[in-house]
């Protein structure tokens, strides 16, 4: 016999709304801890959709490194729905197409690390996008340097804020605005 068989009906439904509460209020725990949930990426973040945004890396491995994260707190790629994958990949496009422009850069590396043994730092689903050009990286192995991302100087706030005024205006004026997603 299941333990719940001696609840009453409003018993149960008690219960259920505890488990719910609790599970809420871990979740919203763990999304103000988040450095993508709390609102001082706002300063860092230079175009938007309806489900993700582009934001400068504060500590970024050349000029131009990016992320495009989702809005909904998510860790792992397959727990976005399809218009929000849609909407990842579109706006990681899109902000290459506009780094390569804005860097005078040939090429782009694009990576996301998921979970703690692929190098995932931070609990919150994450594209990164690393504009490139030949020999900018003297020390070889851009994916060894971009999972070290605690040794990589940090922008000043004059820095951040200059790199994210101009992709801010690129980005508006950029001729392919990014088509919203097919639900």
């Amino acid at each position: 016999m299941p333990w719940s068989a001696g609840l009453t009906r409003d018993g149960r439904v008690a219960y259920c709304r505890r488990v719910q509460n609790v599970a809420r209020e871990g979740r919203q725990l763990m999304q103000a801890a988040c450095p993508f949930c709390a609102g001082a990426i706002q300063s860092s973040t230079y175009a938007e959709t309806l489900h993700c945004r582009a934001i400068y890396n504060r500590a970024p491995l050349v000029k131009g490194h990016s992320l495009v994260v989702p809005k909904r707190h998510v860790t792992r790629l397959e727990a976005l729905s399809s218009v929000e994958l849609t909407d990842l990949f579109g706006l990681a496009r899109h902000v290459a197409a506009l780094l390569l422009v804005a860097f005078d850069c040939d090429g782009y590396d694009l990576s996301l690390q998921q979970g703690a043994s692929a190098g995932q730092t931070v609990a919150h689903l994450h594209a990164h996008i690393v504009p490139r050009r030949p020999n900018d990286l003297p020390h070889g192995d851009w994916h060894t340097q971009l999972l070290d991302s605690a040794s990589r100087p940090r922008l000043s706030s004059t820095e951040m804020a200059h790199h994210v005024a101009r992709l801010r205006a690129l980005f508006a004026r950029s001729a392919a605005p990014i088509p919203p997603p097919v639900p």
